[in-house]
């Protein structure tokens, strides 16, 4: 199921993803060292992992410590994953807006209670196959501590959580190894209880500063035992503010070939910008300088699907490596969007049948049952907002001025008709959210 809808103003992102396990009724301890969780009255509990130092490093990681095997894994991931729904979307018209850095850090945490099959499975569409699972939980840790500490000017905050049915319990070291890696805590509810999906959303709404408001819906299903929630949440200024002064009412042609009249931003100077074949880029950066919005417009006599299908991961970081500054007119949009999705389809076709199989997938490693344990929905909930508002002087100004000579470069870009973009960090690699734009309400 999909939502697209679009407003206008402010510059904010955020994205979140929910695994759902799925078994049959009934439970059973795990001979492997589970957790026990019991169920007080009238309470909730939270499972009790180690907070002894397990060897593993909490200090602050530079990028030097990112593995690029990881970087190349997710950059591969987050443009498979993309081109599976694109492909799967029925509808020419709609907008979409994904976070691949938030399904696979979910993901990724899943896949520490995998094993067998569903493991190799996952970790081939993931592309983590070669590594063992210390490298792998290492190489996110890394990028989710790289994220979180993108600068001052920047906000971004990563979250992840597990939310447990208190009548079950879970093996020791899955528990462990995603509170040592991923900072997730795990927490036992009474799944019959209405208010634990209240209790999993009001954690969503903090986490997202109320821009999404529920990811669970009540009540929640007699058969499912666990949710693994990954957040991300973003906001950031532009390095130069586009004025307010000089937006103003321009036509976007939508996919359908309809018009309409929309409040088009305005920006003169200097841009990092692409010409490629058939299309042009341009990237426009956030203050702090590690961060940016790269939107691609295919020319008039070319439209969107047809770039799309050209987009791949070994094309991305060839045109990242090809652009040039240059001084221009930017006309972009000021939109807002919100979308949902569930992702069952486009991971099977990736590969990932085995986990979703209840008669096939193995997450022994994860907790023992009488039954078998598998993925039984990976829902996605997107939100996006872009205007003017910026800082016009800053970290990235300073970028800016380090080019010894004016460019020669000239061009001029009006997005008025559908466009792709990404959200982009530039240190790791990592796209943490991807999208495209085919009309506008």
């Amino acid at each position: 199921m999909r939502r697209n809808q679009k407003r206008g103003s402010a510059s904010l992102i955020v994205g979140l993803s929910a695994i759902l396990l799925l078994s049959g009724c009934g439970g059973a301890n795990s001979p492997n060292g589970p957790i026990q969780s019991n169920k007080p009255s009238n309470s909730n509990t939270s499972y009790e992992v180690s907070n002894e130092d397990s060897g593993i490093e909490q200090a602050t990681y530079t990028i030097d410590d990112y593995d690029a095997a990881v970087a190349n894994a997710q950059l591969a991931f987050a443009f498979d994953l993309y081109d599976e729904v694109r492909k799967a979307d029925t509808d020419a018209g709609s907008n979409d807006f994904l976070s691949p850095a938030s399904i696979a850090t979910a993901l990724a945490m899943t896949l520490n209670g995998a094993g067998g099959d569903t493991l190799n499975a996952m970790n081939q569409v993931l592309h983590l196959e070669g590594m063992d699972a210390e490298e792998r939980n290492r190489g996110y840790q890394v990028l989710l501590d790289l994220l979180s500490h993108s600068g001052e000017e920047i906000k971004l905050s990563v979250a992840n959580s597990l939310w447990a049915r208190d009548d079950l319990s879970f093996n020791k070291q899955f528990i462990q190894t995603n509170k040592d890696y991923f900072n997730a805590e795990m927490e036992s509810l009474d799944f019959q209880d209405a208010q634990s999906a209240d209790k999993i959303n009001k954690w969503v709404r903090e986490q997202t500063a109320g821009k999404i408001n529920e990811i669970i819906k009540a009540p929640i299903k007699e058969n499912a035992i666990l949710f693994l929630l990954n957040t991300i949440y973003f906001k950031a200024n532009w390095a130069s503010s586009f004025s307010e002064d000089l937006t103003e009412a321009r036509p976007f042609t939508n996919a359908d070939g309809s018009q309409q009249d929309v409040p088009m931003m305005l920006k003169d100077g200097k841009l990092s910008h692409l010409s490629g074949e058939g299309f042009q880029a341009v990237r426009i950066p956030y203050n702090g300088g590690n961060m940016s919005m790269i939107v691609f417009l295919p020319d008039k006599d070319n439209n969107l699907d047809a770039f799309l299908d050209g987009l791949s991961a070994a094309q991305w970081k060839k045109w990242l490596g090809q652009f040039k500054p240059a001084i221009g007119q930017l006309r972009l949009p000021r939109f807002k969007m919100e979308y949902e999705i569930t992702l069952n389809d486009a991971l099977k076709a990736l590969g990932m049948e085995t986990a979703f199989d209840p008669n096939r997938a193995d997450f022994s490693p994860m907790i023992s049952h009488d039954n078998n344990v598998y993925i039984g929905e990976v829902k996605h909930k997107t939100f996006i907002e872009v205007n003017e508002q910026g800082t016009e002087a800053g970290a990235v100004t300073s970028i800016g001025m380090e080019v010894t000579s004016v460019p020669s470069n000239t061009f001029e870009m009006e997005v008025d008709r559908p466009f792709f973009f990404a959200i982009h960090d530039e240190r790791t690699d990592a796209i943490l959210f991807m999208g495209t734009v085919r009309q506008m309400d």
